[in-house]
C-alpha cells in the first residue's frame, strides 16, 4: 500500500495541543502504521496520550476522529512553535 494524505493545522486547545484536519477514515487508507511529519520533524504515532514519553512531540487519532499533535506533560504549541495552518503530511 502505498500513498500521502496531507493538511494542517486548525485549532490548538488550551492544552497546546494541536488538531489537525486529517480525519481518521483517510488515516485507514493508509493501514495500521503511518509516518507523521510537521515542521521536517518525525512524529512518532501513540494509542494514547500516557503512552508517550514526557516532553515528546507525539501523535495520536483524538475522540472527535483527527489527528493530533501532541506532548504528554507539556505544550506541543509552545515547545514546537506548532501554529494554526501549520502543514501535516502522513506517509504510509
Amino acid at each position: 500500500m502505498t500513498g500521502a494524505v496531507s493538511g494542517e493545522i486548525f485549532y490548538i486547545d488550551h492544552f497546546g495541543n494541536a488538531i489537525t484536519d486529517i480525519k481518521s477514515d483517510a488515516l485507514a487508507m493508509l493501514g495500521d502504521r503511518y509516518n507523521v511529519e510537521v515542521k521536517g520533524r518525525a512524529v512518532p504515532q501513540m494509542r494514547y496520550y500516557a503512552q508517550a514519553e514526557e516532553k515528546v512531540l507525539c501523535c495520536l487519532v483524538n475522540s472527535s476522529g483527527y489527528l493530533e499533535l501532541f506532548v504528554n506533560k507539556g505544550n506541543a504549541s509552545e515547545k514546537y512553535g506548532l501554529k494554526k495552518g501549520d502543514k501535516v503530511v502522513v506517509t504510509y
